[in-house]
């Protein structure tokens, strides 16, 4: 949009939190976190099947979690995918 007063409107309406919050950087770098134990953790199944854990893997997994959730204050449901 070339009127800014328009676009700045039509921004307004959809963001609830600046840019600037904080907590959005700590969100920010707790997912990332959590995504890289996942992928170091899990494997992908073929043709977009998902990602399964090994046996020998799980406890590990679980431990990096709970070291996560403690770091970051978070709940256990928050830090996995459904």
């Amino acid at each position: 949009m070339s009127d800014p007063v328009t676009r700045d409107k039509i921004n307004a309406s959809f963001k609830l939190i600046g840019q600037d919050a904080n907590f959005l950087k700590t969100a920010a770098q707790i997912g990332k976190r959590a995504d890289e134990i996942r992928k170091t953790h899990t494997r992908l199944l073929p043709k977009g099947l998902g990602s399964v854990i090994l046996r020998k893997e799980k406890p590990r997994l679980d431990e990096k979690f709970q070291v996560l959730q403690q770091q970051s204050g978070t709940s256990p449901m928050r830090l996995r995918r459904t």
